[in-house]
């Protein structure tokens, strides 16, 4: 992978699933996506389906911050 690849690729998510520490069941399962520098993106989805929890994550991995109320399985890679 190019080193100019990696600069261009802000978030990757591989096969990302995320519960919640007090839950049985996760909130999502088997989310994959990269989001690359410049790119717009919009979450869609009913009420509960994880995009705030989704965005938690991201802004969470990104900063090194606690995730300890999250379970994450898979891959997120932030820049």
């Amino acid at each position: 992978m190019e080193k100019t690849e990696l600069k261009d690729r802000l978030v990757e998510a591989r096969d990302l699933s995320l519960r919640y520490a007090d839950a049985d069941e996760p909130v999502f399962t088997g989310l994959s996506f990269e989001i690359r520098n410049g790119e717009r993106v919009f979450l869609e989805g009913r009420n509960g389906c994880g995009k705030s929890s989704l965005i938690k994550a991201i802004l969470a991995s990104a900063r090194a911050s606690d995730t300890s109320d999250m379970v994450l399985e898979g891959t997120l890679q932030t820049a």
